[in-house]
This record gives C-alpha cells, structure tokens and sequence, in this order.
C-alpha cells in the first residue's frame, strides 16, 4: 500500500505554518507543479520541509531561495538554491550528514533537538540522500518511494503510544481499536523496552509527560536512535489530535 501526497500542497502547508509563527518566508520561492505526488508519509515529508524551511530562513531571512521539487526515476528531487553560503549552512545542519553535531547554545532547546531527531530518523526511513557540492549554491535531497507490504488478513498493525493519563490512553485505544493494536506505556523506558520486543509500526509520545524533563527524554532519544531508524516518531502535545490527523491524512499505517 503507498499513500499519494501532493508535494506543492505539503510545500504550501509548512510555509503557511511558519507565517502563522511569524517567520519570515517571502524569501522562498516554491516551483512544484500542481499536480505532483509522491508515495511517501505526509508527515515525514512534511517535518523534512519544515526543519529544512527554518534552518534557511534563521540563516537568510528574506534572501530568496528556490525550492524545486521534480522526480528522476522513482525518487522525489527536493532541490534548494540560493545566494552566498545559505546552502552550505543548511547542508552543515542537516541531521542526514555523518557524525552530525549535537545542538548547542541557542540551539539546545528541547524543541529543537527533538525535532532535529525526529527528522534524522524521518529520513533515515525514508532513505533520503544529500546531494551538496561547492560553490554551495544548492542542495538536493532525494527521497525514495515508501510502499508497504500488506498485512496478512485479520491482522493489525501496531502503535506504541507513550501517554501516562489513563482517560487519554482509553481515548486513543478506543479511536484505533478497528485498524491498530494500540500498546500503552507510560514512561520512555517502558517505551524502548518494548520497540526492543517487538518494532511497532509508529510510535507517538505525548511531550507534556516530559515537562520539565526534557534531558531525560532527550538522553533516551540519543540511546536508541537505531530503534527509531525503523519506527516513525511523532511527537505530540496532544495525542488525541495527533492521531486523528494521521488517520485522516495516512500517516498511521
């Protein structure tokens, strides 16, 4: 099974989701054709654009850059070209590069380095491919097809859900009961402990329960970034929205 994902309608999402942050975007300038699509998980797709989106505009601010998203084989082109050293600064922080640094000083928020994770794994899963050469005027990532076996008849696919209110673990359980075997844990130790059993099909952490401990988070995250190579994460501040997302849009299964 592979979901079709409109790319300039996924391009058009992030940067209306960073003028709604008061971002500045006019310097990016997409050139996708309307009727592009790709077999990929919207959400990956999504975060790739959107770590990628922030990183150009903290750098550029309104200096344009190109965005082009066109497809060579079977494989999504997602090229990005602009003026002095932009494009080198993107490729230094993107998470896809070997023996990528951690995040420090301003950097070092718990938002940004779980997003920084996030999308190493994202395109670790989606076995994207850095294309980055001097004079540094643009870089390319190209992202392979996602498709999926399909599941033995009867049989339901699994989602690990980090969440430790009872009421919201019943909610979410009930939501997905029909399509997913939903199994509950209610710390980040529990979690990694059963992806070590048996690997779920995605597995999405409610961020609150980490509220005022996001090194602790963070330090597991690090640990067991193998783990999350093969599983999608999805961090969210409300599950319950979450998953009613991806279920709508094809990001669960």
């Amino acid at each position: 099974m592979t979901a079709e994902v409109n790319v300039k309608e996924t391009l058009e999402r992030v940067l209306h989701t960073l003028d709604k942050q008061v971002i500045a975007t006019t310097g990016i300038r997409l050139s996708t054709p309307s009727s592009l699509t790709f077999p990929v998980y919207e959400n990956a797709l999504y975060s790739i654009l959107y770590y990628c989106f922030l990183r150009i505009t903290k750098e550029t601010g309104a200096q344009p850059t190109q965005v082009e998203a066109s497809l060579h084989g079977d494989r999504l082109y997602l090229t990005f070209t602009g003026e002095g050293k932009s494009m080198k600064y993107l490729h230094d922080a993107s998470p896809i590069k070997p023996n990528h640094p951690s995040r420090k000083s301003a950097d070092s928020t718990f938002g940004i380095q779980l997003l920084a994770h996030f999308v190493q794994s994202t395109l670790e899963v989606t076995h994207t491919e850095l294309h980055c050469e001097e004079p540094w005027q643009s870089l390319t990532l190209s992202l392979a097809p996602v498709t999926h076996e399909a599941s033995a008849e009867g049989e339901k696919k699994s989602v690990l859900l980090l969440e430790e209110r009872a009421e919201m673990t019943w909610l979410v359980s009930n939501l997905l009961a029909d399509d997913y075997h939903v199994m509950p844990v209610r710390t980040i130790e529990e979690a990694f402990e059963e992806m070590r059993r048996s690997l779920p099909s995605v597995f999405i952490a409610d961020l609150s329960v980490y509220a005022g401990a996001e090194e602790r988070f963070m330090e597991h995250i690090r640990r067991n970034r193998t783990l999350l190579s093969h599983t999608p994460l999805h961090p969210a501040a409300d599950v319950a929205g979450q998953l009613v997302g991806a279920t709508r849009t094809g990001a669960v299964g």
